[in-house]
This record gives structure tokens, sequence and C-alpha cells, in this order.
């Protein structure tokens, strides 16, 4: 039977085409695939960069707010503080006299009286220097209770991720360790039915050994009793 060499060469070229092509599908596939895979992981870093930057420019406008809030305390107690001294300045000349044209001595309800406006207005700036000293303590404790909350729930976050990573791998394990324990229980079952048998017979001969032990015995003690009558009758 003669081969048409032709047509051979012709099946031989078109199947070697048709290889080429599978591979050339498959490299492009693979290809794709990579991009995609290249793409998601970019996105993913850059979207993680994103929040990252709007997580530390949050905090810088929190910083400069306090800074701003910070200064503005500093400024207004530096005002209170200038007050404060212009009254205790001018108090002290009213007592020592020097304010007066006429120097002559002060009653004793006149001096009580003035102590008692001098007290009442230091008493004031005083109260409102504290309210603006309170306010600037509070929002600086505000701001270390809110950083220490997001450090517990980046915590907490990072924790409850491991735990999700080590739930998927011992779920995808899972397959294999029940199919290792199915295995072990096979070997297990399998020995059994191999040790089964021999326990059954080895009970069967200890049966035997203990009765005819058990006959043995009965035996001896007939041919004592047999002997015994013997030697009697001697």
């Amino acid at each position: 039977m003669e081969m048409d060499i032709d047509k051979l060469e012709n099946e031989l070229g078109q199947k070697g085409i048709m290889e080429k092509t599978k591979e050339k599908a498959k490299s492009l596939i693979k290809s794709v695939v990579k991009q995609k895979l290249e793409g998601k992981e970019k996105t993913e870093k850059e979207e993680k960069e994103r929040k990252e930057m709007e997580k530390k420019k949050d905090e810088l406008i929190k910083k400069q707010n306090l800074k701003k809030k910070c200064e503005k305390v500093y400024g207004k107690a530096e005002i209170l503080w200038k007050k404060l001294n212009e009254i205790e300045e001018n108090w002290g000349k009213k007592f020592v006299g020097k304010n007066l044209k006429e120097k002559e001595e002060i009653s004793a309800e006149s001096e009580q009286e003035m102590v008692e406006q001098y007290e009442k207005e230091i008493s004031k700036i005083s109260k409102e220097l504290g309210d603006y000293l309170d306010d600037i303590l509070i929002e600086f404790k505000t701001q270390k209770i809110e950083e220490k909350l997001k450090e517990t729930e980046t915590k907490k976050n990072r924790i409850e991720a491991e735990i999700r990573k080590l739930e998927e791998e011992i779920k995808q394990k899972m397959p294999e360790i029940e199919k290792y324990l199915a295995q072990k229980q096979r070997k297990i079952d399998e020995k059994k039915r191999e040790v089964d048998p021999l326990e059954s017979q080895f009970k069967e001969q200890t049966e035997e050994l203990r009765n005819l032990a058990k006959s043995f015995g009965e035996m001896l003690k007939k041919l004592k009793k047999h002997y015994e009558e013997k030697k009697n009758e001697a």
C-alpha cells in the first residue's frame, strides 16, 4: 500500500500549525491573567497608599488645629496675665497712695472694699484663664484617646485578618487532613480484619488447651486412685 506523501506532509503541517496556535493562545491567556493580577495588586497598593495618606493628612490637620488652639490659649493667657499684672500694679499704687493727690490714710472700710474688688477681678480673670486651659487639656486628652482607639482598632483588624487567614488555611487543608485520616482509618480497619481471625483462632486454641489440661488432670487423678488401690491390695 502506497502512502500519499503530499497528503501526510500537509496533515503534519496543519497539526504543527494547530499546536503553535494553541501554544500562542495559552501564552496570551497567561499574559492577560498576569496583567490582571498585577493590575489588581497595583490597584490594592494604590488604595492602601491613598488611605495611609488620608490618615496622615487627618492626623496633621488635627495637630495643626490643636497647635492653633494652643497658640490662641497661650495668647489669651498672655493678655490675661498682663491685665492681672496691671491690676496688681494699679492697686498697689493706690494702696501706697501714689495715685492719690493728697496723702491721707485710707479708712479700714475703704481698704476692705478695695481688697474685695481686687479679689473679685483677680478671681474673674483666673476663672477665664482656667477655662481656656481646661479646653485645651480636654482637646489634648480627646486626641490621645482617639489615637489609642485607632491603635486598638488597627490591632483588632490585624488579629481578625490573621484569624481569617488561619481559617482559610485550615479550610484549604481540611480535605487533605480528612483524606489522611480516612487512609489511617482504612489501615486500622485492615489491621483489625487481619487480627480478628487470629484472635478468634487464639481463643479457640486456648479453650482447647484448657479442656485438654482439664482432661489430663482428671486422668492423673484416676491413675493415682488406681495406683493407691493396687498398693493397698498388695
